[in-house]
Protein backbone atom coordinates (compact mmCIF):
# COMPACT_ATOMS: atom_id res chain seq x y z
CA UNK A 1 0.00 0.00 0.00
CA UNK A 2 0.94 3.59 -0.51
CA UNK A 3 2.48 5.54 2.38
CA UNK A 4 0.22 8.49 1.57
CA UNK A 5 -2.60 9.30 3.95
CA UNK A 6 -2.89 9.35 7.71
CA UNK A 7 -1.80 6.46 9.92
CA UNK A 8 -2.84 5.45 13.42
CA UNK A 9 -1.68 2.78 15.84
CA UNK A 10 -4.66 0.90 17.22
CA UNK A 11 -4.26 -0.75 20.60
CA UNK A 12 -6.93 -3.43 20.63
CA UNK A 13 -7.90 -4.76 24.01
CA UNK A 14 -10.21 -7.68 24.70
CA UNK A 15 -12.42 -7.00 27.72
CA UNK A 16 -11.23 -9.07 30.73
CA UNK A 17 -8.57 -11.02 28.78
CA UNK A 18 -5.39 -8.91 28.62
CA UNK A 19 -3.23 -11.66 27.14
CA UNK A 20 -5.18 -11.35 23.87
CA UNK A 21 -4.45 -7.62 23.43
CA UNK A 22 -2.58 -6.57 20.29
CA UNK A 23 -1.66 -3.50 18.23
CA UNK A 24 -1.72 -2.69 14.53
CA UNK A 25 -0.75 0.40 12.54
CA UNK A 26 -3.32 1.11 9.83
CA UNK A 27 -4.48 3.99 7.67
CA UNK A 28 -7.41 6.02 8.96
CA UNK A 29 -9.28 5.23 5.74
CA UNK A 30 -9.49 1.59 6.91
CA UNK A 31 -13.08 0.50 7.47
CA UNK A 32 -14.43 -0.83 10.72
CA UNK A 33 -15.25 -4.06 8.86
CA UNK A 34 -11.54 -4.53 8.10
CA UNK A 35 -10.64 -3.87 11.76
CA UNK A 36 -13.17 -6.48 12.86
CA UNK A 37 -11.65 -8.95 10.40
CA UNK A 38 -8.19 -8.29 11.91
CA UNK A 39 -9.59 -9.01 15.37
CA UNK A 40 -11.26 -12.21 14.16
CA UNK A 41 -8.01 -13.38 12.53
CA UNK A 42 -6.09 -12.64 15.75
CA UNK A 43 -8.53 -14.91 17.58
CA UNK A 44 -8.39 -17.71 15.04
CA UNK A 45 -11.54 -16.74 13.15
CA UNK A 46 -14.01 -18.35 15.58
CA UNK A 47 -16.06 -15.30 16.57
CA UNK A 48 -19.82 -15.27 16.07
CA UNK A 49 -20.45 -11.79 17.45
CA UNK A 50 -18.04 -8.89 17.94
CA UNK A 51 -18.64 -5.52 19.59
CA UNK A 52 -15.98 -2.80 19.20
CA UNK A 53 -15.88 0.42 21.23
CA UNK A 54 -13.63 3.45 21.02
CA UNK A 55 -11.99 4.25 24.35
CA UNK A 56 -13.95 2.75 27.22
CA UNK A 57 -16.23 -0.20 26.66
CA UNK A 58 -19.74 1.20 26.94
CA UNK A 59 -22.73 1.39 24.64
CA UNK A 60 -22.29 5.09 23.82
CA UNK A 61 -18.77 4.38 22.48
CA UNK A 62 -19.76 1.42 20.30
CA UNK A 63 -18.63 1.60 16.67
CA UNK A 64 -21.64 0.09 14.92
CA UNK A 65 -21.36 0.82 11.22
CA UNK A 66 -18.91 -1.49 9.47
CA UNK A 67 -18.74 0.60 6.29
CA UNK A 68 -17.42 3.68 8.13
CA UNK A 69 -13.70 4.40 8.09
CA UNK A 70 -11.72 5.06 11.25
CA UNK A 71 -11.57 8.73 10.19
CA UNK A 72 -15.36 8.82 9.91
CA UNK A 73 -15.51 7.31 13.42
CA UNK A 74 -13.49 10.30 14.71
CA UNK A 75 -10.05 8.66 14.80
CA UNK A 76 -7.30 10.90 13.43
CA UNK A 77 -3.79 9.85 12.47
CA UNK A 78 -0.30 11.06 11.66
CA UNK A 79 0.63 11.98 8.09
CA UNK A 80 3.86 9.95 8.07
CA UNK A 81 3.83 6.24 8.91
CA UNK A 82 7.53 6.33 9.87
CA UNK A 83 6.80 8.83 12.63
CA UNK A 84 5.29 7.66 15.89
CA UNK A 85 1.64 7.24 14.94
CA UNK A 86 -1.22 8.59 16.94
CA UNK A 87 -2.53 5.90 19.29
CA UNK A 88 -6.21 5.02 19.59
CA UNK A 89 -7.61 2.46 22.01
CA UNK A 90 -10.29 0.10 20.76
CA UNK A 91 -11.86 -2.27 23.27
CA UNK A 92 -13.78 -5.30 22.09
CA UNK A 93 -15.94 -8.12 23.39
CA UNK A 94 -16.54 -11.43 21.67
CA UNK A 95 -19.54 -13.71 22.01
Amino acid sequence: PSDEGEWVQLNMKLIDWGYMDFSRTVRVDTTLHTIKELIKQWHGGNIASLTVCRGTYQETNELRFDKLTLKECGIDGASDQSQAPVVAALRFQTR
